[in-house]
This record gives C-alpha cells, sequence and structure tokens, in this order.
C-alpha cells in the first residue's frame, strides 16, 4: 500500500522544491496556521504546532517566515484574499426596496460564514497588535459595501446630500448586520443565514426605509 507523503517529504526526494512546489508548502503551512489561530488564538497557537500541522519541520516552517508574528500576518492576509466580500447584486431597474432586501442577503450570507466570524474573533482579540490585520479582515470590507449602499441609494436621490446618503448607508448596515453579526461572534446565535435571520434582516430593511425619508426626500426614495 502506497504511503502518503507531505509536501516536504517529496522536496527532500527531489532536492529543492520548484517554486511551484514552494508556494504549495507555504499554503499548506498557511492552511495549518490559519485553522490553529482561529482554533486556539494567537497566544496559544505555537510554531511547533504549526509545522507539525502542516506536516513539516519547525526548520522549513522558519525558512518561510521567521516568526510567529510573520506567520499570523501571512495567514491573516491569505485568508483575506480569499474571502473577500463578493460585490453586492446590481438590479438597476428594481425598486429601492428590492435592491435593499437582496444587498441584505448578500451581507449576511457573507458576515455570518463560520471562517469569516473565527477570523474576525482573533483578529479583533489581536487588534492592538496588529491593527492594520483587524482592518483588512472586517473593516475594509464593510467600508466597500457600505460605500455600495451608499451608491444604491443614490440612484434613487441623486438629490440628497452626500452627508446624508453616507449616513443612511451606515444606518442600513447597521439595521440589518450589527444584530445577527455580534451574537454570531458571541455565540449566541449559530452562524449562517437562516429563514429567521433573513426575515428579521428584511424588517430592518423596511423600518430603514420608513426612516429615511428624511434623508432621502431631495430625490425618488418613494416610488
Amino acid at each position: 500500500m502506497p504511503v502518503s507523503e507531505t509536501p516536504e517529504a517529496g522536496a527532500r526526494r527531489t532536492g529543492r522544491p520548484s517554486g511551484e512546489e514552494a508556494g504549495r508548502l507555504g499554503d499548506a503551512m498557511l492552511d495549518a496556521a490559519k485553522r490553529l489561530f482561529m482554533e486556539q488564538g494567537f497566544a496559544g497557537t505555537s510554531m511547533e504546532a504549526i509545522a507539525d500541522a502542516a506536516g513539516v519541520t519547525k526548520r522549513t516552517l522558519y525558512r518561510h517566515l521567521p516568526d510567529k508574528i510573520a506567520v499570523f500576518e501571512a495567514a491573516v492576509r491569505r485568508h483575506a484574499a480569499g474571502h473577500a466580500m463578493p460585490p453586492l447584486p446590481t438590479d438597476p431597474g428594481a425598486t429601492l426596496e428590492d435592491r435593499l432586501l437582496a444587498a441584505a442577503d448578500h451581507i449576511l450570507g457573507w458576515i455570518l460564514q463560520p471562517e469569516v466570524l473565527a477570523m474576525y474573533r482573533v483578529t479583533v482579540a489581536e487588534a492592538l497588535r496588529f491593527p492594520v490585520l483587524a482592518r483588512i479582515v472586517f473593516a475594509v470590507p464593510v467600508a466597500d459595501t457600505t460605500a455600495a449602499v451608499e451608491r444604491i441609494l443614490a440612484d434613487v436621490a441623486p438629490g440628497a446630500a452626500a452627508e446624508d446618503l453616507g449616513f443612511a448607508a451606515e444606518q442600513f448596515m447597521h439595521a440589518i448586520a450589527s444584530g445577527p453579526f455580534h451574537k454570531a461572534v458571541q455565540g449566541i446565535e449559530p452562524p449562517g443565514l437562516t429563514a429567521a435571520k433573513r426575515e428579521r434582516a428584511h424588517r430592518g430593511v423596511r423600518l430603514f426605509l420608513a426612516g429615511a425619508q428624511a434623508c432621502l426626500s431631495g430625490g425618488r426614495a418613494g416610488r
């Protein structure tokens, strides 16, 4: 029966790994590191544990990344690149309510993923040490999504002031995302977008629309 090999074992057999092999080995180490960081936190994860989980020696791990801080930064950045929030769905011909309902489903489907929640917990716990990483993991995609909601509002309220549109978009995000996200982060509710969460978010959208008329009254928000 053939014996399974780690990427490092194959590299030892054939000599120095190729660029592609080295890339796969680096990915395997970062995947193992990310899993351990999410399960055990930064302080609870050792370089030895990462090497063991990746099936490599500590020497190999240190050859790729000099210390645990470098491993953490690389693992978080790789996670962020692979779990970016996709662009909001676009349907300019739909009503404002329908567009915002679709946006709510899309946003919650992303932020309630187990890996997104787990990585947020890790990075927010280390935000003082790694403030840039905390922004990369959550603040930046949420800011980008808020800007996308602002553009939806601007489409139907072209006469509204930019400051009012920005404020309304921020309140939309609070109305539909803050509660479900923080409940999931704290373990009060399970991850994932359920029918009950979706219905609650849709009620939030309609409540938002009922209160947003003052901000959007310069345009065609009531169509």
